[in-house]
């Protein structure tokens, strides 16, 4: 018996090699057929059976079939076979199908010997893994494929060497010019309309009212109008953890379980996973289209075609979009609560997370980088990672008495106001930092669960919950009792204590203090809602630290939130292009 591991590697670079969304569509597609359609026909050329979508009626091999799909997801899939011939044939189709219908995308496979009986399963999982690793390290880089050499013309997009002249048929009907493509580009723009209606189709799946834009020409037109544009990367949290000691959550070690049962809760979690993921996706996406139509009624007495939305990496425990930045807070909000509670309904997932970590739900975290719509998106989906490295602190930061992480969600965002610097560490650790650097102008991450059970008085996640960005954000846009066309709290005020923000703790709360003297009763008030406790400014250690940069920055972006659009207000916070500096 045979364990086969097939996964593709590189897949954010292949997706966001350029800006063009056609061509980020379709690389989605692309990978997502790797793992499923292709993986599929391949069995099906093997065994002459087809394989059932719904993978829970799959054959078991010990006696049925020759070839089980254990999983078979984008990007990814994982099969049990029974003849070496056949693996290694699988293998083959599915990634000569690649380099011949998917140049640039990198597939490898790896098998693994299992026993007759299944009994070594859990230890093939791993092992398979690990050979597949080593296969990426020995193999040459898909550069190598697309020499320069001899002089070709450069593609339009992607700069790799141009195939042929081409214009994508949805062009024509608008006399766009006929360019040189390379054959990478080519074919991500020929799968843009099949990903397009798969992704449409999916999120309809569960939401039906949903109504992304159809015309992928008129999306890319609506995106260069959007003043700002978002990339959200998220993935879930203690997964690796729970992949590691799968045997044991399932009760494997234990022999509290049979190997069969091992391999149909292995399975029945990972579709479960994806499940939440879709499900938390379409309710995310659901609000972001109410919140942003009825912006769009308002400013035009017209209901949108679509929404300014595009979902590119949706399954397993992996989501990535890229959508308007100006409801992007209030998506990856949306999006990391209801995935929570999607977790806690799904009986396998309660079942395992409370082995895992003794709480029956999963985490998430998520990291938001906020661009122009002209920026380098390969840019902005590294700095989109590092964010979630950022936001994923909250695995060690907040732990149960014995040592396990407890799953809570979090998210880190950062707007690019200027492209001198996008290094996330550099920025924080050097630009935002006072007082030779014991003051940190920034208080990211912060955490979106509700249920934290006993772990309120952590003294790290305490000032973190996003409870109190919240609170900060909506003191600075509340309109003044007396006059409602201006703020309780001045933006000019708010601008002063900003600037003393970088001139140490003790200077800007001196100036705080001073502006809040100088206010209205009512200002008060609203001011207190900015400070922590007689400071703007909270302790841990002996560093200091400070929500009021955060939130300031987060007034902008705060669409969805509430129902006023007080982001659109006339006294809207306006940010300088040198906010990451100091002033």
């Amino acid at each position: 018996m045979n364990l086969v591991l097939i996964e593709t590697s590189g897949n954010q670079r292949y997706i966001f090699a350029t800006n063009k969304l056609r061509e980020n569509v379709g690389a989605s597609e692309l990978t997502y057929q790797v793992g499923t359609i292709v993986v599929r026909k391949a069995v099906e050329e093997i065994t002459g059976r087809d394989v059932p979508d719904d993978l829970t009626k799959e054959p078991a091999i010990e006696k049925e079939t020759d070839v089980e799909v254990i999983i078979a997801t984008s990007g990814k899939s994982l099969l049990l076979v029974r003849d070496k011939i056949n693996a290694k044939e699988i293998v083959k189709y599915v990634t000569r199908t690649a380099l011949e219908k998917m140049p640039g995308l990198t597939v490898n496979g790896s098998i693994c010997k299992v026993k007759d009986d299944l009994s070594d399963i859990h230890n093939a999982v791993g092992e398979v893994h690990r050979r597949l690793e080593t296969i990426r390290y020995q193999m040459p880089s898909n550069e190598q494929r697309f020499l320069r050499l001899p002089f070709v013309a450069p593609c339009a997009t992607s700069g790799l060497p141009a195939t042929r002249i081409y214009r994508h048929e949805s062009l024509k009907d608008i006399n766009d010019e006929l360019k040189p493509y390379a054959v990478v580009s080519i074919e991500k723009q020929e799968a843009s309309n099949r990903g397009r209606n798969r992704l449409e189709e999916t999120i309809q799946s569960v939401k039906p009212n949903v109504k992304l834009i159809g015309n992928i020409n008129e999306l890319e037109k609506k995106f260069k109008e959007t003043q700002w544009i978002a990339i959200i990367h998220a993935d879930g949290n203690g997964m690796g953890e729970i992949f590691k000691n799968f045997d044991q959550h399932t009760g494997l070690r234990d022999k509290k379980c049979t190997v069969r049962q091992y391999i149909e809760k292995y399975r029945e979690f990972s579709l479960a996973l994806d499940e939440c993921t879709i499900n938390a996706a379409g309710f995310a996406i659901e609000n972001f289209q109410n919140n942003y139509g009825a912006a769009y009624q308002k400013r035009t007495g017209k209901e949108p075609a679509g929404i300014p939305f595009i979902p590119l990496i949706l399954g397993g425990d992996d989501l990535t979009v890229i959508c308007d930045g100006q409801y992007a807070l209030k998506f990856t909000y949306d999006f990391l609560t209801d995935f929570e509670s999607q977790t806690s309904q799904k009986p396998i997932i309660k079942e395992i997370a409370r082995n895992a970590f003794g709480v029956e739900r999963l985490g998430i975290c998520a990291g938001i980088a906020i661009i122009k719509p002209h920026y380098p998106f390969h840019q902005a989906y590294e700095l989109a990672e590092h964010l979630l490295k950022s936001a994923k602190q909250v695995k060690k930061q907040v732990v149960q008495d014995d040592g396990r992480q407890y799953p809570c969600s979090a998210l880190d965002f950062h707007i690019v106001y200027d492209s001198t610097s996008t290094d996330l560490d550099m920025i924080r650790d050097e630009r935002l930092t006072a007082d030779g650097k014991k003051t940190k102008l920034c208080a990211k991450p912060y955490v979106v669960t509700e249920n934290l059970d006993g772990h309120n008085t952590n003294p790290w996640l305490q000032p973190r919950k996003f409870e109190e960005l919240k609170k900060r954000v909506e003191a600075m846009i509340a309109p003044a009792k007396e006059d409602s066309t201006r703020r309780a709290l001045p933006n000019s005020k708010l601008h002063e204590i900003r600037q003393a923000l970088f001139r140490g703790k003790e200077v800007a709360d001196a100036e705080a203090k001073l502006i809040e003297n100088r206010l209205s009763p009512e200002g008060k008030v609203q001011f207190s809602n900015v400070k922590c406790d007689d400071s703007i400014f909270f302790t841990i250690g002996d560093e200091n630290f400070t929500h009021f940069l955060d939130a300031i920055e987060a007034v902008d972006f705060w669409k969805g939130f509430d129902n006023k659009e007080s982001s659109e207000a006339k006294n809207q916070v306006t940010l300088s292009t040198e906010s990451e500096g100091k002033p």
